[in-house]
């Protein structure tokens, strides 16, 4: 079974460091990126509040749901 991991970013510039970093620690896992960046925005806007939880439970859910898809 491949391992595959989920990274999920709010900021777009990070998202190009993570997979040679990935790769050198587990060469033989997945791995893939999910990025809203809206969420940071928006948490630096208002605050904390329950819609982005809300988002960050549905990335969640989708990295999860994308992850088993390949089982």
């Amino acid at each position: 079974m491949i391992q595959r991991t989920a990274f999920i970013h709010t900021v777009a510039m990070l998202v190009e460091r993570f997979p040679p970093l990935f790769q050198a620690e587990l060469p033989d896992a997945d791995c893939f990126h999910m990025l809203d960046e809206g969420v940071q925005q928006d948490l630096i806007r208002q605050g904390p509040s329950s819609g982005i939880t809300r988002r960050i439970v549905t990335l969640s859910q989708l990295a999860a749901n994308a992850g088993r898809a390949l089982h």
